[in-house]
């Protein structure tokens, strides 16, 4: 445990940890898209509200529904089962794996949240922003 860090420090901390376990009943939004583009892994537990979805909203939109969590429980398995499962940690943590999670799974995030929005504007996705009509 440290105190307060430069943002790079921060960054770079991630280097230090193989797996991030999400906090709950709030989720961490920031901290999840930080550790996907850092390349580490987080466990979430899927809670009701749209605060305690948000992991597993980043998660699942990342490909990595495996790391989702249903219950107290299972959050518990789950973390002891990856956190044992070493020769799959080390693949996922390897560096072309860093290279997929860090900026593939930022693009299906990112595709996940645009898909939203034109469903909830009514849009197809086709129509881009015009100037003046954002």
């Amino acid at each position: 445990m440290s105190g307060p860090v430069p943002r790079e420090s921060y960054l770079a901390a991630h280097a230090e940890v193989d797996i991030i376990l999400d906090t709950f009943p709030f989720t961490g939004g920031t901290t999840t898209c930080e550790a996907l583009w850092m390349g580490v892994p987080t466990l979430t537990l899927a809670g009701d509200t749209m605060l305690a979805r948000q992991g597993a909203s980043l998660l699942t939109c990342a490909g990595l529904t495996d790391w989702v969590a249903d219950s107290e429980e299972d959050y518990m398995n789950r973390a002891i089962r990856h956190a044992t499962n070493l020769s799959s940690l080390a693949e996922l943590l390897d560096y072309g794996s860093k290279c997929c999670i860090a900026h593939y799974s930022m693009l299906l995030v990112l595709r996940g949240i645009w898909k939203m929005h034109c469903w909830i504007c009514g849009s197809n996705g086709a129509v881009g922003y015009e100037r003046g009509n954002v």
